[in-house]
């Protein structure tokens, strides 16, 4: 009978060995980072795959809840029980033909109203990688704005000190006029609605917040309901009170 590799020879199951072999050898994912723009492919990947963002008016997952329940796109799938009704004020009254594969052709209610803060999360691409706070682009009204820029940006709750856990909002109900993306963005700079706010309770909005609390935000300005069918980015003269509570509650200077 064959007796088995000692430690002392340099086997298949020699794994300290091999693990220094390798790291020596580098790792030839850094190296393909070095040298690929990975950006590039982005427009790519975006057009191929169906993203739970599109559910706005007239768009295409408007009346798809199933997108909301895949693990592969919402890491809060584990923990909502299969109820994607949590993504949706029940106060707005959007219904339609189904395009779930669940309830293909039923009449269901509109998929989501809730967005979230663009101020609030990780960057999943590189260099972050889901590991530094996101940019919130519309921070300076020009989508220009960086982690690195003037106003803070939150990636972790210990990153949440101005303003405080409890003062910075992190997911609100957005207006269906407006509905685009999952993100909802705010400018810091001018009283400016780049995105609408709901106000599906009576001229209130659901808010909730970094300390896991949430509240209905009664407006005081009528000019921040939407009329008509469509929305359009607003900027107000004088100054949109309603627009300064968002502002006061998404972000703060460094």
């Amino acid at each position: 009978m064959k007796a088995y590799k000692t430690s002392q020879t340099s086997g298949f199951f020699d794994v300290e060995l091999r693990v220094q072999w390798l790291l020596a050898k580098g790792n030839p994912l850094s190296r393909l980072d070095a040298v690929i723009d990975w950006e590039s492919f982005r427009p790519l990947l975006e057009a191929a795959l169906d993203k739970p963002a599109h559910v706005g008016q007239g768009q295409a997952e408007e009346f798809n809840s199933d997108i909301l329940l895949d693990p592969t796109r919402s890491l809060l799938v584990p923990y909502i029980g299969k109820n994607a009704a949590i993504f949706k004020c029940p106060a707005e009254k959007r219904s339609g033909k189904s395009t779930a594969p669940s309830t293909k052709g039923q009449r269901v209610p509109a998929a989501r109203t809730f967005s979230m803060s663009q101020a609030v999360g990780t960057d999943p691409y590189a260099p972050s990688r889901g590991q530094l706070a996101v940019n919130g682009p519309w921070l300076d009204g020009n989508h220009n704005h960086t982690r690195s820029g003037p106003w803070n940006t939150y990636g972790k709750l210990s990153d949440m000190i101005s303003p405080a856990p409890s003062d910075l909002w992190v997911l609100l109900d957005e207006d269906y006029r407006s509905l685009n993306d999952a993100g909802f963005a705010v400018t810091m700079v001018s009283s400016l609605f780049l995105d609408a706010p709901g106000t599906y309770h009576n001229m209130a909005c659901g808010f909730a917040f970094g300390d896991g609390h949430s509240e209905i935000h009664k407006w005081k300005d009528g000019r921040t309901q939407i009329t008509g069918n469509s929305f359009l980015a607003t900027s107000f003269n004088p100054i949109n009170q309603d627009v300064t509570w968002i502002q006061e509650r998404t972000s703060a200077q460094k």
